[in-house]
């Protein structure tokens, strides 16, 4: 038989007579407690201690795979951001790939560079903390040809008179 001898479980969690200790913690912190087990005479404790975290989030700079999050040529940064772990974190490619010329800093967890091709590029990023805790975020980055303006000439303009002539990309955002 098991019992709670002293100390206190998290919130939310119990200790069966069965020596299963389950539940939804309610609240963070860290707690200790002496666990008896008893077979008949022989009887034994143990002292433990259950930390409660925060799960550990990641959010993503980038939304959906539309519209355009860069441009080819021009240079980006955009920070992943974690919450409700310990420490510092530590960022990795998890799956697919950024596009040539843009890479993660696996210290701050930001996705910078300058893109060398146009595309939708789906990957997904992890967050470690210093405790070992990990997470995953999906993410695509879509990066758009490179603007460019079609319009090479300008019609001639009057002394006194209205002007309007529009100014053409070869693809619109």
């Amino acid at each position: 038989t098991w019992t709670l001898e002293s100390g206190t479980l998290p919130p939310g969690v119990t200790l069966s007579a069965a020596g299963v200790l389950s539940g939804t913690p309610t609240s963070e912190g860290s707690y200790g407690f002496v666990v008896r087990a008893q077979s008949g005479n022989p009887i034994d404790t143990e002292t433990y201690t259950l930390s409660v975290r925060q799960p550990l989030n990641v959010k993503s700079p980038f939304g959906p795979a539309r519209p355009p999050s860069s441009e080819v040529g021009l240079r980006l940064a955009k920070p992943f951001t974690a919450t409700g772990g310990s420490g510092t974190y530590t960022w990795s490619l998890a799956s697919g790939t950024l596009p040539a010329g843009v890479t993660l800093n696996t210290g701050t967890g930001t996705i910078a560079g300058t893109p060398q091709a146009a595309g939708v590029f789906a990957f997904g990023v992890t967050a470690t903390d210093s405790e070992g805790r990990v997470t995953r975020s999906a993410a695509a980055l879509t990066v758009a040809p490179r603007g460019t303006i079609r319009t090479l000439r300008l019609k001639p303009a009057k002394v006194a008179s209205a002007y309007r002539y529009h100014v053409a990309l070869p693809f619109s955002r």
